[in-house]
């Protein structure tokens, strides 16, 4: 493929579009599933510099305009039997969704249907006009287009064959199909083959190295469309991902599930939403770490979850500074301390939000033995310069190896990252849906297990407010009492060689 050079889905929604972003990724091309619409529709396609492969009808939509703004690109059209399309287009797209009215999704939609809603005559039509323009477009040029029926149970041969990629050993992702295909009943959400990952064996405990994933996933844009099943889906099949990368421990984003403003969608530790989570780390042999919005009797609480590779519960979070600026977060209640959490891929301590801003939280971690700091975040306020540093210099301070999962789009700071523990940046979100892995030593032989730098000299005092976002919370919360933060002695550092104490 010529430098700059791309792949592109073009197949319209229900042709296995998750499949086909899924064999990228495990062909080894950086994919994104559903670009930025409003990107999209705007001609923006410099969204796509980043990544390698894109799927699904933000793409479809442009082929055309792909094919000039990307030179020599390969284009894949996955069709599929019409009546069964036909079927699986009505059990999605019956429904009027009001939450969608004006979005740039629902106008892509409706630029490729013709209709907001489902129509038998209209989407036989656009899915015929569709097919017809595409091979019209490439006719005469056959080594830039692979036409393919995935939902058929096509294999890996055509797809590697046109890529001039040999074949992996894992097995095609048939991703989204329903338990017989075509024959959900109306109004059920298909279910999702699974299939064994082949993964290396677990790491034992006090292994040296890990392999670390984080989630950035596109706040602003279709995501939020998503209901909350979809969403899980969504986190699953970036799991199924992860684990067949190898990585140990995968952290999603704050309001992954729910927005911050939904207080009302809230979830009980021992209930369903959470369960579903815990089938996730098992059937993955992950540990994944998911956010909730968790209803306790005691309280409303901004809650990350850490659940080991066998599904159990090995820890749960509440952030200290809940997300007190959304509308409704009034109701939330503050966390206690940040302990950390032992798993057998190391002592895992969490910051969630703004709590990495207060140099106390990553102390008090860092004095506990904490290996692995997770931060799941939303975005962050201060810019993208401002936010690199403060991951990094969290890192260095305390010696820990600090894993970023934000949600990301155009008007929000910061993206998902993986930071060693010297503040190296070993992976870093480049789009709006991206997963991100990294392997990190965490230098347990020897470990350092004193604090450094700004860590060393902050102040003990715990009347003393310990940073201004303190009082801002205060003053937006009246009543609410923060838990005093652990805090160390200030101890003397040693002079270096040669320089007088």
């Amino acid at each position: 493929m010529r430098r700059g050079a791309k792949v592109f889905g073009i197949g319209l929604s229900k042709t296995g579009t998750t499949s086909l972003d899924r064999a990228l990724e495990i062909l080894g091309f950086q994919s994104v599933h559903y670009p930025d619409a409003s990107a999209m529709l705007a001609g923006r396609f410099g969204v796509l510099d980043a990544c390698e492969a894109a799927c699904d009808i933000s793409v479809s939509a442009f082929f055309a305009e792909l094919d000039r703004a990307f030179p020599g690109s390969l284009f894949v059209l996955t069709t599929r039997d019409m009546d069964a399309w036909l079927g699986s287009m009505r059990r999605h797209y019956s429904r009027r969704r009001p939450e969608h009215a004006g979005k740039p999704e629902q106008q892509i939609f409706e630029l490729v249907y013709g209709a907001e809603l489902f129509d038998e005559a209209l989407f036989r039509g656009a899915h015929e006009r569709h097919s017809r323009a595409v091979r019209e477009h490439f006719a005469g040029r056959p080594g830039s287009l692979l036409e393919c029926d995935i939902c058929a149970g096509e294999q890996w041969g055509p797809l590697c064959e046109f890529l001039g990629l040999p074949e992996p050993d894992a097995p095609f992702p048939h991703l989204n199909q329903s338990a017989s295909a075509g024959a959900s009943a109306p109004g059920t959400e298909p279910t999702r083959t699974t299939r064994p990952i082949q993964r290396s064996p677990r790491m034992k405990p006090g292994a040296s190295r890990v392999t670390l994933g984080a989630i950035q996933i596109p706040a602003g844009h279709g995501y939020r469309l998503l209901d909350e099943q979809r969403r899980l889906q969504w986190l699953e099949n970036y799991a199924e991902k992860a684990a067949s990368r190898g990585c140990d421990i995968l952290l999603a984003p704050r309001f992954a599930l729910h927005a911050p403003e939904s207080t009302d969608q809230h979830e009980s530790i021992d209930g369903p939403i959470v369960d579903r989570f815990r089938r996730i780390a098992r059937s993955h042999r992950i540990i994944f770490c998911p956010h909730i919005i968790e209803r306790a009797q005691d309280g409303l609480f901004d809650t990350t979850i850490i659940i080991d590779a066998s599904g159990e519960i090995a820890g749960a979070h509440r952030s200290t500074i809940p997300e007190f600026d959304a509308p409704g977060a009034s109701e939330m209640a503050a966390g206690s301390e940040c302990e950390v959490i032992e798993t057998e891929a190391g002592r895992l301590g969490v910051l969630s939000g703004l709590e990495l801003w207060l140099p106390e939280n990553a102390q008090a971690l860092s004095s506990r033995g904490c290996d692995i700091i997770l931060h799941p975040h939303l975005n962050d306020p201060r810019g993208e310069s401002a936010w690199r540093t403060l991951v990094r210099a969290r890192a260095i301070d305390t010696g820990c190896a600090i894993v970023a999962a934000l949600g990301a789009s155009s008007w929000l700071h910061g993206t998902s990252m993986i930071v060693d523990r010297f503040g190296a940046v070993n992976a870093q979100a480049t789009d709006l849906d991206q997963l991100i892995l990294a392997e990190v030593d965490l230098g347990r032989t020897p470990r350092n297990t004193q604090p450094t730098g700004a860590l060393c000299t902050t102040r003990a005092d715990a009347n003393e407010p310990l940073h201004p976002i303190l009082e801002r919370f205060r003053s937006n919360r009246p009543g609410a009492e923060l838990a005093p933060s652990v805090t160390l002695e200030s101890k003397p550092q040693p002079a270096p060689a040669g320089v007088p104490a």
